[in-house]
C-alpha cells in the first residue's frame, strides 16, 4: 500500500506483513478519504489556491470564505485586478476579512495557501478506523452490517445468510 494521506497504518494495524491486500486496502483507502473529502467539502491537504468572488453592491461582503482551510497564508487579493495592501484586509484560518471595498460590481482575486501539511491525528485516525471497517467488514450483507443479533425485551433478531442458517427470528 502506498502512503496514503490519511491511512498511513492500516496494514500495521491489521497485522498484514504481505502485499496480498495491498490493492484491496488501496482501493478502501481511497474511498475513505474520497469521503472525507465530500463530507467536510474540500481537500484538507495542503496547496496554493486561486479563486475568485464575484462581488455586486447588493450582495456585498466583508467577510470572505475561501472554499479551503485553514488558511495559511495569502499571497496577493486584487479587487477588479487592483492589489490590496496588507492594511486592508485580515487573514483568519477560516476567511478574510475586508476592510476597505468599493460599493459597487466587483471581482475579488485571492491566491492563497491552505489545508494541512500533516493531516491531524484524529482525522487520520478516523480514516484508518473506516478503511479497516470496510476492509474486515468486507462480503459482510451491507444492510445488516456486522451486527449479528440485537434485542429489546422480549424482541430479538438475529441476522445472518442463508448458507450459514441465518435469518430474522
Amino acid at each position: 500500500v502506498s502512503q496514503s494521506r490519511y491511512c498511513k497504518n492500516v496494514k500495521d494495524d491489521l497485522g498484514i506483513t504481505d502485499n496480498s491486500s495491498d490493492f484491496l486496502l488501496t482501493r478502501y483507502i481511497e474511498s475513505v478519504e474520497q469521503s472525507i473529502i465530500n463530507y467536510i467539502g474540500y481537500d484538507p491537504v495542503a496547496a496554493n489556491v486561486t479563486e475568485k468572488f464575484d462581488i455586486a453592491d447588493n450582495n456585498l461582503k466583508q467577510f470572505i470564505y475561501p472554499s479551503k482551510r485553514p488558511i495559511n497564508s495569502v499571497s496577493s487579493i486584487a479587487l477588479n485586478g487592483n492589489a490590496l495592501t496588507l492594511d486592508q484586509y485580515h487573514v483568519y484560518p477560516s476567511h478574510i476579512v475586508l476592510k476597505t471595498w468599493q460599493h459597487d460590481y466587483q471581482i475579488l482575486t485571492i491566491t492563497y495557501n491552505a489545508g494541512y501539511s500533516v493531516i491531524p491525528a484524529d482525522m487520520e485516525s478516523v480514516a484508518r478506523e473506516l478503511a479497516i471497517a470496510k476492509y474486515l467488514n468486507r462480503g459482510s450483507n451491507v444492510s445488516n452490517g456486522p451486527v449479528k443479533s440485537e434485542s429489546i425485551g422480549s424482541w430479538s433478531r438475529t441476522y445472518g445468510n442463508s448458507e450459514t442458517g441465518g435469518g430474522s427470528k
